[in-house]
């Protein structure tokens, strides 16, 4: 294709990996999967993503912003040469050298941190589980974040069964409770009505 058109496109790609840390620093809401991995980096080292980050670590929130600061002007500046030279020369590695590196690399960085042969045994479970739906086409951000805002989910639940003294009704209690369950269930349920909604329309015409 055209220089430009893919210039563009990576521009915008790359573009969007510091606007989504935005509302991952101040809500805990991972906007792309990279944020979620940067959320379970923080959540690793026992730093809450929210509010309280600004107030109690605010060195790690400006450290954030200078690294992405520093990050741009390095990558004006060192980015040209460094893709055509040395990054071009890593896609010129065979394949299952690569591949083969990065797991021993990953099994190392799992075993390190514990101690335990189970987390080793826990992650490639987890690497065919993810292997498994690449190769049924399930998108694999959403498990991501699933995996990062599950504990949020569960212990805000659990909070908030507490006040309304075990009553489910309390999550149905007012109209900003109401607001956010239409929201949701217009997020999940809406993709697939569009879905079979274009999927009808494509029929008569294939048939015509």
């Amino acid at each position: 294709g055209e220089p430009e058109g893919v210039a563009a496109a990576e521009t915008s790609n790359n573009a969007d990996t510091a606007s989504a840390l935005i509302p991952a620093l101040t809500l805990g809401i991972p906007g792309t999967a990279v944020a979620a991995v940067m959320l379970g980096g923080l959540l690793v080292h026992g730093l809450q993503p929210g509010p309280m980050l600004f107030r109690d670590n605010p060195d790690i929130v400006f450290g954030f912003m200078w690294q992405f600061l520093f990050g741009a002007i390095l990558l004006v500046l060192l980015g040209g040469s460094l893709a055509t030279n040395s990054f071009a020369r890593l896609l010129n590695l065979p394949r299952p050298l690569l591949g083969s590196v990065i797991i021993v690399l990953m099994l190392i960085g799992v075993y390190s941190i514990h101690g335990r042969m189970f987390d080793v045994y826990l992650m490639l479970g987890f690497g065919a589980i993810g292997y498994v739906m690449d190769k049924l086409n399930y998108p694999l951000p959403p498990v991501v974040l699933g995996l990062i805002l599950g504990g949020f989910a569960e212990e805000n639940l659990r909070l908030a069964l507490r006040i309304g003294r075990g009553d489910w009704t309390v999550l149905f209690a007012n109209t900003t409770s109401l607001v956010l369950v239409a929201l949701t269930v217009a997020v999940v349920v809406g993709p697939i009505i569009k879905r079979r909604f274009v999927d009808s329309r494509k029929t008569p015409e294939a048939e015509g």
